[in-house]
């Protein structure tokens, strides 16, 4: 189970910098990390000030 879990957390990390750059789905992309945990991956709230 916790090698599944590190797969999801990569490919999350992937769509996080997909959605990084002003995608409208980024409001999606926020509320798929809050269930992950995830709410900071870089630890960079600059960043996530962007989500509505």
């Amino acid at each position: 189970m916790k090698a599944r879990r590190c797969k999801l957390q990569g490919a999350a990390t992937v769509l996080w910098y997909s959605s990084y750059s002003g995608s409208k789905h980024s409001k999606l992309f926020k509320s798929d990390f809050s269930i992950i945990g995830w709410e900071r991956p870089m630890n960079t709230g600059n960043h996530l000030q962007t989500f509505p």
